[in-house]
């Protein structure tokens, strides 16, 4: 599961006694600032040197921290109100103009950055985290100092107001199997986190904010982006994709994930041609081994770490020429030269080498 909106924890205790305001904060919230609302709160601009003071600070012991930390800290913690806020009052329209850092990003590609992210779900997080949201908010900007105040959890708040009955009524109680419910994907709250759960292969909402942070990571936003990015592609990450899709990273800083293969250019033929599938019907018990040998040492994984593609090393070792004439040969009738080869290749076009034949 990914955390897209997590509320961080904050040493409550600490911000009283040093006289630090941000209203009312869930007790039990323990989460880090996360790297989706890192991004999104520094996409406003006032948060990001906030963000960046806050980076190696344990926000949940502030006890001796320095007080420009802690005007940071309340600086961001009604900066978490107000994006919340903002979601709930302007829907995912907002996450996805503070965030958008292509000019060139299709209706598509910026709806899927939300990926349907339901109303009610949202709705539902927002009022367990902050029940007085507005309230707080409207007052705040009116000026209004709100001492931090630690709200306890629903369950202990309810104990604590109600006294039991004198016969107490049987409730039914739904438990719901949510590792049943997000095998298929979606969204779902669980504690502090509103959770996403890719639901396939080339996950839209998955895809698209790998493409995004991939391409802000050399924009203003380059050092918040990227570590959303090595988040998103991180070997243990959910979906996996670094996997399989490598990374190349232009002097600029800029990255260009490889999301399909390699496609010859325009007009342009190789002098070898080959097909996997014409030779897959004769494989033998070694499967691909038949034809391909792996090297021993082969450095195929470490060629990926510095992002340049003119660093690849293959795991096999070079195809011998052997290897080929096993098959084709003369005595197969298989050993013609165009069989395996193009006999215009490079930059070649038949129209236009026909057209130059026919003006002679």
């Amino acid at each position: 599961n990914i955390a897209f909106l997590s509320l961080p924890g904050f040493d409550l205790e600490s911000l009283q006694d040093a006289d630090i305001n941000i209203g009312s904060w869930p007790e039990y919230a323990e989460q880090p600032l996360a790297p989706f609302m890192k991004l999104m709160l520094a996409a406003k601009g006032s948060l990001k040197n906030d963000i960046e003071t806050l980076e190696d600070i344990d926000l949940l012991d502030l006890e001796d921290a320095e007080p420009e930390v802690l005007q940071a800290v309340e600086r961001v913690a009604w900066g978490v109100k107000e994006l919340i806020y903002d979601l709930m009052v302007n829907g995912p329209m907002m996450i996805i103009k503070s965030v958008t850092m292509s000019s060139e990003m299709t209706d598509e590609e910026a709806s899927d950055l939300v990926s349907a992210l339901p109303f009610e779900v949202v709705r539902s997080t927002s009022l367990k985290w902050f029940p007085n949201l507005i309230d707080e908010l409207e007052r705040h900007k009116a000026g209004e100092i709100l001492p931090t105040e630690l709200t306890p959890d629903d369950d202990e708040a309810t104990t604590e107001a109600e006294a039991a009955p004198e016969e107490p009524v049987k409730k039914t109680e739904f438990k719901a199997n949510f590792k049943s419910w997000m095998q298929f994907g979606g969204w779902r709250d669980q504690d502090f986190d509103l959770l996403y759960r890719p639901t396939k292969h080339a996950d839209r909402f998955l895809k698209v904010w790998i493409s995004t942070t991939a391409s802000a990571s050399s924009g203003s936003l380059g050092d918040l982006a990227r570590p959303l990015f090595d988040f998103l592609t991180d070997r243990r990450s959910a979906g996996k994709c670094a996997k399989c899709h490598s990374v190349d990273e232009a002097p600029d800083k800029t990255l260009t994930v490889n999301w399909t293969a390699k496609k010859p250019l325009g007009k342009f033929k190789d002098v070898t041609v080959f097909s996997h599938d014409k030779h897959n019907a004769i494989l033998q018990k070694d499967g691909c081994n038949s034809c391909h040998v792996e090297a021993e040492n082969g450095k195929y994984l470490d060629s990926f770490k510095d992002m340049n593609a003119a660093t690849f090393s293959s795991n096999f070792m070079p195809l011998k020429k052997e290897t080929c004439t096993q098959c084709h040969r003369d005595e197969t009738k298989l050993g013609t030269c165009v069989t395996c080869h193009n006999y215009h290749f490079g930059n070649v076009s038949l129209v236009e080498a026909m057209s130059s034949i026919k003006e002679k």
